[in-house]
C-alpha cells in the first residue's frame, strides 16, 4: 500500500479528498479500455448477416444526416432527455455502489454531453471550432417497467465473477438466470451495468444497429466497477468518469475516433465504402464516418500535456484530436465530442432510439382503468398511506383499492362505499370515513379500521358504536398520546330516514356532530359549540376536520350564512373559544364560506382549503392571512386538499392543479411551484393527497387517475450536481490560493484534480497524513485519499 494512502471504508463517503493527476505524461493503459472491437468480431462470428445489417444501417444513418440540417441550421437545438437505469452488480461490500456514487456519475455524463466539463478550456485552440454540444441529458428513471415508481437502480448481490471463467461476450451479468441482473425495456430505458470484469476491461457497449430480434434484450451499457464515476477503487487513468462518456458514444452510433484500424487489415472492423479511404499507409484505411475528426493512424493512450501533438496520416499541422472522448487517452485527457460526432448521434438517437424521448421512465408512475385491471373508475375522492407503506385510495361509489407496489386490489368490504377521508394512526392502522352507498341515507356508511393490510380484517364502526351518523364525512387521528393510543375523532352530517305520517311516508334528518374515541373507548357524541341545523331537532353538520396535538378545527354550516370553524381542546376535548367565522377572521372568511380541507403545519399555522376564495391561514398567533395562488389560477380554483411534508414543505390540490412551497418561501409566490396535466399529473383536478415519507412520495389523487411524485424534487432538481472541482493551474504549495483554479484552496470533501507539481506541507489543510521530512509532493499517477471518516 502506498504509504500515504488506506482503503476506503466505503465505495464513497462524503468527507473525502480525491487527487487526480496528469502532472507526468507517461502511459498507463495495461489492459484494454473498450470492448468495442471484440463485441463486433463476436456478432461477426456468431450472428447471420450480422454485416449487411450494419451496412443497412449506414445507409440508413447517411440518408438521415443528409436530410438533417439541425446541427447548421439552429444555433440551440432541442435539448434530449434519456431515462437512464443502472444495474449494480456486486459480491464485495466495496463494489456496492452508492447512490451517490452513481448520481456523481451521471452528473459527470450531463456535464460532458452539454459541454459543461470545467476542462474544455483545455481543448487546444485549433480544434475549439469544431467543439459539438451534444445536448443530450441521461436521468435516473421514475417508473419501471411494471409501473411501479423507482429511484433507477437496481441493486442484485451475486456470486458470479464476470472476469473469470466467463467470456466477455457471454453477457451473463445481463442474465438473471446466470447471476446478473435482466434489462429493463431497451426501447425505453438505457441499461447500465456496473460490475467486476477483472483487469481485461474497462467497458463495452452494444451498438445501436443491433437493436433488431432477440438481441434487443441484451442492448446498452456495461461498466467495469473499477471504471465507473470518480471513486477511490477506480483504477488509475480512469477515476474521473469518462469509461461511461466513451461508452454511450458507441452506444449513440459514434465509432473510435481512428476508425479502429490499428491492425492488419484482416482484422480491421467492417466500415462502409463511404469510410474508407485511398491512403496509402496500411492504418490510415479506415476513419470514423466523420467528416470533421482527422483522419488517424491509431489509438491515443495515457497522460499527455495539452500542448502535445501526435501526427498520423499525413495529418498535419495540427494532428490527431487525441483528446476526443471517443479515443483511449486518460480520463483527464478527454475533453470534446466533434459537431460531426455530435450530428450522427442525435440522428441516431432520433431514428433508432426514438422511443426513449417519450419512455414511461422519464414520467412519474400513474393509474386508472386504462392500466390497472382491478380499478372500476379512475376518479378518487381519498389517499392515505398505511402499514408497510400500502397506499389506500377511495372512490365515489366505487370503492376503496389498496397498493403494495406491486399491484392494485380492490377491498371487497367497501365496495360501492363512497370513500370521504383516509387516516393513518402511528401504528400504520388505516381508518376510513365513508358515507356508504345510497345517497344521503347511508346505508352500510360510518367508519371502517383496518389495523394491517390485510384488508379482511377490519372493524366497522357505525351509529350503534356511537357514531352521531351513518354519513361520516372525516376522521381525525390525534397520534400524539403514547404508543400506542391514538384518539378518533370524526365530522359527521345528519343522515335520511323515512317514516309514515298519517299514512304518508316522509323523510326525517337525525343524527350528525362530532365523533370522539378515546383510547380503549366507545365513540361518543359531542355537539357543544356547534349550531343546530334546521333541518331536523337534533342534528348537526360537520363536514371537515383537522388538527395537531393542541386543538381539533371542525367545520360546521349547520346554518346558512353562520359557516364557523369550531375548536375542540385535543387534551381535554373540551371546547375552545371563539370559534372563528367571518365575524373575526380579518376579512379573510367571508359569510357562507366552505371548507374543503383542513390542515396544521408543524410550525403551528393552520390552513382551510376553500370551496371559493383560495387559501387562508391562522398563523401560531392565530393572526390570519391569505395566500397567493400562481397568477395563473382563476379566480374561482375550487382548493380540495391541502398537507404538508417533514421537510416543511406544503401540498395544495386544488381544480386548476397542485401547488407546492415551502414554509420558508410563503411570504415569496415566485418560489411556489404550479404542476398540471401538462406536468405529467393524470388531472388538474387534484381531489385527495397524502404524503408516503418512506420512499419519498407524494401520492396524488384526480379525477383521473393516481400518480406517484417524488416530492423532494418537486421544488428542485433530485438530479445530482456536479462534484465541486479544484484543479491547480501552477506549481507550488498546497496552501497558495493562486495555484488553484478557484483563487481558494481545497478544502476536505473536495474533489482535486492536480496537473502540476504541488507540494503539502504539514500544516496544509489536506487532511491528517504522514509526512516524510516535512514536505509531501504529489507524484504523477497517484491516487492519494485524505480526510477519509
Amino acid at each position: 500500500m502506498h504509504p500515504f494512502s488506506f482503503e476506503p471504508k466505503s465505495v464513497f463517503k462524503k468527507y473525502l479528498v480525491l487527487f487526480i493527476t496528469i502532472g507526468a505524461f507517461n502511459n498507463v493503459l495495461a489492459q484494454d479500455e473498450c470492448g468495442y472491437m471484440k463485441n463486433y468480431f463476436y456478432k461477426k462470428q456468431t450472428v447471420a448477416g450480422y454485416e449487411k445489417n450494419r451496412a443497412d444501417f449506414d445507409k440508413k444513418i447517411k440518408s438521415a444526416l443528409q436530410k438533417k440540417t439541425e446541427i447548421l441550421q439552429n444555433e440551440e437545438p432541442e435539448t434530449y432527455i434519456i431515462p437512464v437505469v443502472v444495474h449494480v452488480l456486486w459480491k464485495e461490500q466495496l463494489e456496492k455502489l452508492s447512490e451517490e456514487a452513481v448520481a456523481i456519475q451521471l452528473a459527470r455524463l450531463n456535464e460532458d454531453y452539454n459541454n459543461l466539463n470545467y476542462d474544455q478550456i483545455y481543448v487546444p485552440n485549433y480544434f475549439k471550432p469544431l467543439i459539438g454540444n451534444m445536448r443530450i441529458r441521461f436521468v435516473l428513471a421514475q417508473t419501471d417497467p411494471e409501473n411501479r415508481p423507482t429511484n433507477g437502480i437496481v441493486y442484485k448481490e451475486t456470486q458470479t465473477r464476470f472476469n473469470q471463467s466467463l467470456l466477455y461476450n457471454d453477457d451473463y451479468m445481463k442474465l438473471e438466470s446466470k447471476g446478473g441482473s435482466d434489462a429493463w425495456d431497451p426501447l425505453q430505458y438505457l441499461n447500465i451495468w456496473v460490475c467486476d470484469l477483472g483487469d481485461a476491461l474497462n467497458g463495452y457497449a452494444t451498438f445501436p444497429e443491433d437493436l433488431i430480434g432477440a438481441e434487443i434484450k441484451r442492448d446498452g451499457v456495461v461498466i467495469s466497477t473499477l471504471a465507473f464515476g470518480i471513486s477511490p477503487i477506480n483504477r488509475g487513468g480512469y477515476n474521473f468518469g469518462r469509461t461511461l462518456v466513451h461508452e454511450v458514444g458507441h452506444w449513440l452510433g459514434l465509432r473510435h475516433i481512428w476508425g479502429d484500424d490499428d491492425g492488419p487489415p484482416e482484422k480491421n472492423i467492417y466500415l462502409p465504402e463511404a469510410c474508407r479511404n485511398s491512403g496509402t499507409p496500411t492504418f490510415c484505411q479506415y476513419d470514423d464516418c466523420i467528416d470533421d475528426t482527422p483522419l488517424q493512424g491509431k489509438r491515443s493512450q495515457g497522460s499527455h500535456p495539452f500542448s502535445y501533438k501526435q501526427f498520423s496520416c499525413s495529418n498535419g499541422p495540427n494532428g490527431d484530436m487525441w483528446m476526443n472522448y471517443m479515443d483511449y487517452v486518460s480520463h483527464l485527457n478527454r475533453l470534446m465530442f466533434s459537431k460531426g460526432q455530435v450530428e450522427r448521434a442525435r440522428t441516431v438517437l432520433t431514428n433508432t432510439r426514438s422511443m426513449l424521448l417519450d419512455s414511461k421512465g422519464l414520467k412519474p408512475p400513474t393509474y386508472s382503468q386504462g392500466n390497472v385491471e382491478s380499478f372500476r373508475t379512475s376518479a378518487f375522492t381519498a389517499v392515505g398511506v398505511g402499514k408497510d407503506g400500502y397506499i389506500w385510495a377511495g372512490t365515489n361509489l366505487f370503492g376503496l383499492y389498496k397498493y403494495n407496489f406491486n399491484s392494485w386490489t380492490e377491498v371487497p368490504a367497501l365496495a360501492n362505499r363512497d370513500i370521504r377521508q383516509i387516516a393513518t394512526d402511528k401504528q400504520g392502522g388505516i381508518w376510513i370515513a365513508q358515507t356508504g352507498y345510497e345517497d344521503t341515507r347511508g346505508i352500510g356508511g360510518g367508519i371502517n379500521y383496518f389495523p394491517d393490510t390485510d384488508a379482511t380484517n377490519f372493524s366497522y364502526i357505525s351509529t350503534s358504536g356511537g357514531l352521531p351518523s351513518r354519513l361520516c364525512r372525516g376522521v381525525f387521528i390525534d397520534t400524539n398520546l403514547t404508543v400506542p393510543q391514538n384518539n378518533i375523532w370524526t365530522a359527521n352530517v345528519p343522515e335520511r330516514n323515512f317514516v309514515i305520517e298519517n299514512e304518508n311516508v316522509v323523510s326525517v334528518f337525525s343524527g350528525g356532530g362530532i365523533g370522539l374515541k378515546l383510547y380503549g373507548q366507545s365513540f361518543q357524541k359531542k355537539t357543544t359549540g356547534l349550531n343546530p341545523s334546521p333541518i331536523g331537532n337534533g342534528t348537526y353538520v360537520v363536514k371537515t376536520i383537522g388538527g395537531n396535538k393542541n386543538e381539533i378545527w371542525l367545520f360546521d354550516d349547520a346554518v346558512v350564512n353562520q359557516s364557523k370553524i369550531v375548536r375542540y381542546n385535543a387534551v381535554n376535548q373540551t371546547p375552545i373559544t371563539p370559534s372563528f367565522d367571518q365575524n373575526n377572521t380579518n376579512g379573510k372568511l367571508a359569510a357562507g364560506f366552505f371548507v374543503n380541507s383542513i390542515y396544521f403545519d408543524k410550525l403551528a399555522n393552520k390552513w382551510l382549503g376553500l370551496e371559493r376564495g383560495g387559501v387562508v391561514y391562522a398563523d401560531k398567533d392565530n393572526v390570519w392571512k391569505q395566500l397567493t395562488l400562481p397568477a395563473d389560477m382563476n379566480a374561482d380554483v375550487v382548493v380540495n386538499t391541502i398537507t404538508g411534508d417533514n421537510s416543511d414543505n406544503i401540498f395544495i390540490g386544488t381544480s386548476q392543479g397542485l401547488v407546492v412551497f415551502n414554509l420558508a418561501d410563503i411570504a415569496d409566490p415566485t418560489k411556489y411551484k404550479l404542476l398540471r396535466l401538462e406536468d405529467n399529473l393524470p388531472s388538474d383536478n387534484i381531489t385527495a393527497l397524502a404524503v408516503h415519507e418512506t420512499r419519498k412520495l407524494l401520492v396524488v389523487a384526480t379525477d383521473n387517475g393516481i400518480t406517484l411524485l417524488p416530492k423532494d424534487c418537486i421544488l428542485q432538481t433530485c438530479e445530482a450536481a456536479s462534484p465541486q472541482i479544484s484543479f491547480s493551474i501552477a506549481n507550488g504549495s498546497w496552501n497558495n490560493p493562486a495555484i488553484w483554479s478557484s483563487g481558494q484552496v481545497p478544502q476536505c470533501s473536495s474533489i482535486v484534480v492536480i496537473q502540476h507539481q504541488v507540494q503539502v506541507n504539514s500544516k496544509a489543510n489536506a487532511g491528517s497524513i504522514e509526512l516524510i521530512e516535512g514536505t509531501l509532493r504529489v507524484e504523477p499517477e497517484v491516487l492519494l485519499i485524505v480526510c477519509q471518516q
